[in-house]
């Protein structure tokens, strides 16, 4: 039995109005033994565009489990989900059921099994999905267009699913995982995780069974938002130092690179001392220009004098006793 064969079976029987019994033939889809179906011409629709991976194309039918499986549209469809199938159960799985995935595809199966894994849900899947002998030690699986072989060693090549679920979880992304190229802040994070991870499991990484084993995996969320929680208060405190030391550098700095300690007034102590100096008097003269004359008063006398120049000629602007002015109104009349 085909996998559309075996799922119909399981749910009680296909039920298809249009079915009609027939020459026993292969079905054009899934190439499995049919004596009732519907004519090809009748069910191909101009939607369909998986002609190329008809299995019979000579036939004339297409069997009625076929027709069930693949019949409807999103979202009653059974495109849209996985299917996983033995003699125990069967099992209808979005993508929000990976960890139920995983459990069924790890443990022991009972009976012929198959699992058609959908991503996109725009593809059919089931009818090509292969159906698995009792008791197989290497099991194969059908993903979305993927025919993925789960490795001989199966503890082995669950191991794979484990080490990038603890990847993810230190902090590397799907994207990155599937690349093999990681960013600066997942290096921040979980270098030494990449690093063991690249070293044993780089050659696996254009296999289908990484690609499927990858898209199983899934982070641990519990543990995230831990590390997620410490890594904000880490940036919190980092913050909080730099604003700190920013606040201790509010001084204005020297051309040595030190901090100048400021006057009440506001104004840098050296600063003042140097607008003093520009705008006092030239040392050494008085305002007359001669030197300076200090005498040996006290604190508050003023009593310097000018040195006399001696025969220096008097200017119309020097000092005239009253006894002198008639002559000098004299010399200025002749």
């Amino acid at each position: 039995m085909m996998a559309s064969q075996l799922l119909s079976d399981r749910l009680g029987g296909a039920k298809v109005a249009d079915a009609v019994e027939h020459a026993a033939e292969h079905c054009w889809v899934c190439a499995g033994s049919s004596v009732f179906g519907v004519p090809v011409e009748r069910w191909l629709g101009s939607t369909f565009v998986g002609q190329s991976r008809v299995r019979s194309p000579s036939s004339a039918h297409v069997c009625a489990s076929c027709v069930h499986v693949m019949a409807g549209r999103p979202p009653d469809t059974m495109r849209m989900y996985s299917w996983l199938v033995d003699d125990r159960c069967v099992l209808k799985f979005n993508k929000g059921n990976k960890p139920e995935m995983r459990a069924w595809l790890r443990a022991p199966k009972e009976g012929p099994w198959f699992a058609a894994i959908a991503d996109s849900g725009q593809k059919h899947v089931i009818p090509w999905t292969p159906v698995n002998p009792p008791n197989t030690r290497r099991g194969a699986i059908m993903f979305e267009e993927t025919l993925v072989t789960i490795p001989i060693d199966h503890a082995s090549g669950w191991t794979l699913v484990d080490r990038m679920t603890t990847l993810l979880t230190a902090g590397a992304t799907k994207e990155e995982v599937e690349r093999g190229e990681y960013g600066q802040g997942s290096y921040q994070r979980c270098a030494e995780e990449i690093r063991r991870f690249e070293e044993n499991w780089s050659d696996k990484r254009r296999s289908p069974w990484f690609a499927l084993a990858l898209w199983l995996a899934q982070r641990d969320e519990e543990t995230v938002a831990k590390r997620m929680e410490e890594e904000k208060a880490a940036r919190a405190a980092k913050k909080e130092a730099q604003r700190d030391r920013r606040k201790g550098e509010g001084a204005t700095p020297k051309r040595d690179g030190r901090r100048a300690a400021r006057d009440p007034s506001g104004i840098p102590v050296d600063a003042a001392r140097e607008r003093a100096e520009t705008l006092g008097a030239v040392a050494g003269q008085n305002e007359s220009g001669g030197a300076d004359v200090v005498g040996s008063g006290g604190v508050g006398d003023d009593d310097r004098k000018t040195a006399p120049t001696v025969g220096a000629q008097c200017s119309l602007f020097d000092i005239i006793t009253p006894t002198d002015a008639p002559r000098a109104r004299a010399r200025v009349r002749k």
